[in-house]
């Protein structure tokens, strides 16, 4: 018989830090703790450690940061200077270069000479947001994490993060920020709360935390992970070139293929495991899409009655999908009625989906898509379109039908929410602002606060939550709008879960994290003499982050 020794997981760990003037005081007490939390790393978490120590576009005196991260990339890992994305001291304003914090990462991700068998992880330093710093996370900071975020799950790259003290009345976006950086590729996020007795507790939970990961290709990599981006996409009709639709509508073949372009892009920025389509003319054209996007190549995709003569909704899947409906026509229950008398509407104008999926080895989820009627008025051939009396009878009629669709999709809900402990989630364009009575239809109403515990359990049982609002009580940021017309900036396009997903829930299996839209290209064609170009989108779309716990 002979004895074995467990052996000891090669670990690469980056340290990166942002080198303007207010970080001198952390560079210092890091480099200060590394032997004693290295020491006591080694005992609580052996491993073959390598660490690299990094300032972005600057170094540190008498500090363990006296490399420029940029200058190691080219020299040591043979980076080509064409492909560091980080921009050169100088080329920003202020401090910005050596902020460029998301660019960094994305840069070491791509270029840093990599033990094959280790696992590997990055801490990184800062003190202001992601994008060139900055006191305030906004939408640009929000795009550069997302492709950080990104490139680090494909190669499977831990990303821990510490913020810095900062006096920014917007700190707590900054913080969330580096939050979901570290949250969505496994890693830990501290703060300078965390330091108060030293740095060498956190560097030492850095350094066992990193241990954790294992190496592996992309195409090795599980699909079903322990944080699902779910997100909403309307393709304003994506139609396949030189086939008419809506009567005189056509693209050229160079039309479309900057809209194949610009979708596939957008997806990309996206990110998202699941994405709800709507405006779907042709399944052929979405797959051909996907086919020249690589991390949806294999994706599930399933289509609702993709007939070609009429837009239809799709769901996009990384994950496993176990089973699909589709609903064209009202169940029995939702048909209405006024006074006796019977409203003749019994279907959907754009088939309703539902999708069964696995979220993960425990957790099953129904996905619902959703394309409620626009508030486009509904007028007969022979009336006056200018009237505006007619107008609003066009209005009404519209009102009437999407009122009639969202109770159809409430009564076919209720079958999937009540008495189960299985998530729920509705994802779509449903042409009304979250406070319409339309979405309210379909959410439910909140209970009564003096309704007994056992009451509010009932109704709590088949609510639905707008992600939008669950933003809105974490962040102070409100950019959430996905249309505008006329000058209206409206919310129409919606992600609902259901209260298995919500944070307050003690019974939860899961939360939303956080929520991005992706609205930069929508134009105010009141203030601005641009035009919407036919390939892009009329409406933003949305992610929001999940987190499972089970």
């Amino acid at each position: 018989m002979t004895n074995s020794t467990p052996s000891i997981p090669p670990v690469d760990l980056v340290i990166v830090i942002d080198t303007s003037p207010s970080m001198r005081d952390e560079a210092q007490a890091l480099s200060q703790a590394a032997a004693a939390a290295i020491q006591a790393a080694s005992s609580s978490c052996p491993s073959d450690l390598r660490t690299e120590w990094f300032g972005i576009e600057g170094t540190w005196k008498n500090t363990n940061f006296s490399r420029r991260i940029r200058d190691y990339l080219i020299q040591e890992c043979d980076a080509p200077e064409t492909e560091i994305r980080a921009r050169k001291r100088g080329e920003l304003k202020e401090a910005g270069a050596q902020e460029d914090a998301a660019r960094t990462l994305e840069d070491i991700v791509n270029h840093f000479n990599w033990r094959e068998d280790a696992a590997r992880a990055i801490f990184y330093l800062g003190d202001e947001a992601l994008e060139a710093g900055g006191l305030q996370t906004t939408q640009k900071d929000i795009e550069a994490a997302n492709r950080a975020i990104s490139q680090a799950k494909t190669a499977n790259i831990t990303i821990h993060t510490y913020l810095g003290k900062s006096k920014s009345k917007h700190r707590e976006s900054i913080q969330s920020e580096y939050a979901r950086v570290a949250s969505e590729t496994g890693g830990q996020a501290f703060t300078d709360q965390d330091t108060l007795k030293g740095f060498e507790a956190v560097l030492e939970k850095v350094i066992c935390g990193s241990c954790t990961s294992q190496p592996e290709t992309p195409s090795k990599r599980p699909v079903r992970q322990k944080t699902l981006n779910v997100g909403t996409f309307n393709l304003y009709n994506l139609v396949l070139p030189n086939v008419t639709y809506y009567e005189t509508n056509k693209y050229s073949p160079e039309v479309y293929q900057r809209k194949k372009t610009w979708i596939a892009r957008q997806i990309e920025q996206m990110d998202a495991d699941i994405i709800g389509f709507q405006e779907l003319f042709h399944e052929e054209a979405l797959r051909q899409i996907l086919a020249e996007t690589p991390d949806c190549a294999n994706a599930n995709l399933i289509t609702a009655n993709p007939t070609g003569d009429k837009p239809t909704v799709a769901l996009l899947s990384k994950v496993p999908v176990l089973n699909h409906q589709i609903f064209t026509e009202f169940p029995e229950k939702a048909r209405l009625d006024m006074e006796g008398t019977a409203i003749p509407l019994h279907s959907f104008s754009r088939p309703l989906l539902s999708v069964d999926l696995a979220l993960s080895d425990s957790v099953e989820c129904t996905v619902f898509v959703a394309h409620l009627k626009s508030k486009r008025p509904i007028i007969p051939e022979d009336a006056d379109r200018t009237d505006p009396v007619e107008k609003a009878k066009g209005q009404a009629r519209a009102l009437l039908r999407r009122a009639a669709e969202a109770t159809a999709l409430r009564v076919i809900l209720m079958e999937t929410l009540q008495n189960r402990k299985r998530p729920v989630i509705v994802i779509g364009d449903l042409n009304d602002s979250g406070l319409a009575v339309t979405s309210k239809i379909i959410s439910g109403e909140p209970p009564w606060e003096k309704l007994r515990f056992a009451q509010k359990q009932e109704i709590w049982d088949v609510l639905l939550y707008s992600v939008k609002d669950i933003q809105a009580r974490q962040s102070y940021g409100d950019f959430y709008y996905t249309h505008i017309y006329n000058g209206y900036y409206e919310s129409l396009d919606h992600i609902l879960v259901s209260e298995e997903l919500v944070a307050q829930n003690p019974d939860r299996i899961g939360k939303v994290t956080y929520v991005s839209v992706y609205n930069d290209h929508l134009i105010d064609e009141t203030l601005s003499y641009e035009d919407l170009k036919k390939w892009k989108s009329d409406h933003g779309q949305v992610v929001a982050s999940i987190r499972l716990e089970s």
